[in-house]
């Protein structure tokens, strides 16, 4: 029931090499404590590095919705859209 631990765990997957477990981590992190920027930004990261832009998007449009100042999603979010624009 703890959202950091699942955090923690989906890091652990990802670094492991395991983004399918590490995904299924960080859902259960929002699921948890949906207001968790960093569990928002660790998703999004992941799903970046697998190319799915439009979905990292959004989940960096979660992080401007808790924190609309929020320097790494705003910088993030302008990149995934750039990838996108080039696809």
């Amino acid at each position: 029931k703890d959202p950091g631990i699942w955090s923690n765990l989906g890091v652990t997957y990802r670094v492991l090499g395991n983004n399918g477990e590490a995904l299924k981590c960080y859902e259960k992190a929002l699921e948890l404590d949906s207001m968790d920027i960093g569990v928002w930004l660790n998703k999004a990261a992941l799903l970046q590095s697998e190319g799915k832009f439009d979905a990292a998007i959004q989940c960096y449009e979660e992080v401007l919705k808790i924190n609309p100042y929020h320097q790494v999603a705003l910088r993030n979010k302008e990149f995934a859209i750039s990838r996108t624009l080039r696809s």
